[in-house]
């Protein structure tokens, strides 16, 4: 059974705890409240070895996470208000109170989110305040104390109205008499990021029971000095205390393991200390290591003979999946070769599409098993209306980022929907 770590807002917390009440799941749940953004790291440090996957109650804590601590080790998930939540609640606005577009404050409005696709009707001098175009520039501890000093400049100016997802400055923003609403994501968007998080627990069960293989191969001048690093190996898995079963070949040896057991021995694919270990006991012994996954013991030798060959081009060890390799190992970073954050960037800029949108994209065909993605996928993944999604993909295709391929549909009467290749890679 999973346990899944709650990461939220202090004043977040009820509500994801109550919509999560209603899941069906055999997972159980641990719910970490924070006031600060600053605590996010104590209790993470704290717990991190108790909780198989995590749950953050937005994109803000998450950031918050990787610029302070590092890249996640573990599946995660964020929840987020979805394009239909928030235009449910500006409907409601419209009913119940004197409404105005231009004099109401909406703290979540940014380039990453796409201003939620107001943009596309509300005229600029109509627009709503927002606090920046990018929030994912301000993502540090002070970051509360600057949205609350927002809030209180707009009304001084005129604001009528703050529509916040914050819900840690909403106690504040009361007790100064501000009229605020508070934008909670839906039952259902939580179920859904809730249930993803799952499935990759479950993808992820799957993967460590692979076979992973270390192929390494050495120059030995003599018959000692394999006798030495057969020995190293030896002592290395023991000290480790993990299974490293060794098989010596006349240049070679072949380490064989589970991929959990692997991603253990390599602190989550980020360092490879076996190769450090045994450079320490033997610097003159030259040696190449590459490590290699798959669902047989063919696939994943024929895998970790090829990062041996990556090592021998680049200088450092690699660990070859059944799709991605990653690598370099040693510098304490993880890269995955299928697309680095430098090219998200490019084609960030070249399609006007924002980063984290870029990556939700990425993800679809995994989840769909297709290779090409039309506006409903889009929609679904995204959480924003079809409209929205259409806007996408024409900015992708206007990037060269995907083309367009029409698929007939059997059965089904009118025009074949649209669908797109992407052309990221």
């Amino acid at each position: 059974m999973a346990t899944i770590g709650i990461m939220a807002a202090f004043h977040t917390t009820p509500h994801i705890k109550k919509a999560l009440m209603s899941l069906q799941t055999n997972a159980s749940f641990i719910y970490f409240s924070y006031k600060n953004l600053s605590e996010i790291k104590t209790i993470y440090q704290q717990y991190r070895h108790d909780i198989d996957g995590w749950v953050f109650g937005g994109i803000i804590p998450k950031l918050y996470f990787e610029q302070n601590i590092g890249p996640l080790p573990k599946p995660s998930v964020f929840v987020d208000l979805s394009e239909k939540d928030f235009y449910k609640t500006l409907l409601t606005c419209t009913f119940e109170r004197s409404f105005e577009m231009k004099r109401t404050v909406i703290d979540f409005l940014n380039k990453e989110n796409d201003y939620m696709n107001l943009k596309s009707f509300v005229p600029s001098d109509d627009f709503p305040l927002y606090y920046s175009d990018s929030l994912f520039q301000d993502v540090n501890d002070q970051m509360y104390e600057k949205l609350i000093a927002f809030h209180r400049h707009a009304h001084m100016d005129g604001a009528q109205l703050s529509i916040t997802r914050f819900s840690n400055i909403l106690p504040v923003l009361q007790k100064d008499g501000i009229p605020t609403l508070f934008l909670a994501p839906s039952t259902s968007s939580i179920h859904k990021q809730v249930e993803t998080l799952l499935l990759q627990l479950e993808t992820q069960e799957l993967a460590d029971k692979q076979i992973a293989i270390g192929y390494l191969t050495f120059k030995a001048k003599t018959e000692i000095e394999k006798i030495k690093l057969h020995h190293a190996l030896l002592s290395y898995s023991e000290m480790e205390g993990e299974p490293l079963l060794v098989h010596a070949n006349e240049t070679s040896f072949e380490l064989v393991t589970s991929f959990g057991d692997l991603e253990r021995l390599t602190n989550s694919f980020q360092q490879c200390a076996l190769s450090a270990y045994l450079k320490g006991k033997h610097p003159k012994i030259m040696f190449q290591l590459g490590w290699g996954a798959g669902k047989t013991l063919h696939e994943a030798r024929t895998n970790a003979k090829t990062a041996n060959k990556q090592q021998k081009r680049i200088g450092c060890p690699y660990i070859l999946t059944e799709s991605t390799l990653l690598g370099p190992l040693g510098d304490g970073k993880r890269l995955e070769l299928q697309l680095d954050p430098l090219q998200l960037q490019k084609w960030s800029k070249q399609t006007g599409v924002s980063v984290l949108q870029l990556q939700k994209i990425l993800a679809i065909p995994a989840k769909t098993k297709r290779h090409d993605v039309c506006a409903n996928d889009l929609a679904l993944h995204l959480g924003i209306t079809t409209r929205s999604a259409n806007r996408i993909l024409k900015k992708l295709e206007q990037g060269q980022a995907a083309e367009e391929t029409t698929v007939r549909q059997e059965k089904l009467r009118g025009r074949p929907r649209k669908r797109y290749r992407l052309l990221f890679h």
